[in-house]
């Protein structure tokens, strides 16, 4: 996993590091990005922030056996 981009309301910055991701198949770990995710990037404490996560793939969230 990694991170492009901090948090940010820049659109076109998080339009510009989506449309440059390349994929080759491969297992989905979805579970390890939202603990990373929970662990890595500075949430607001802001109890008015929308806090979303958006997941797109084509496979189910549950292939990782090392994190619910």
């Amino acid at each position: 996993m990694r991170v492009d981009t901090g948090f940010t309301g820049d659109l076109d910055l998080v339009s510009e590091k989506l449309f440059a991701l390349k994929t080759n198949g491969g297992t989905e770990l979805v579970g390890r990005v939202l603990q990373a995710s929970l662990e890595q990037l500075r949430w607001t404490s802001s109890s008015n922030a929308l806090k979303l996560i958006v997941v797109a793939g084509n496979e189910s969230a549950d292939q990782d056996k090392m994190v619910d």
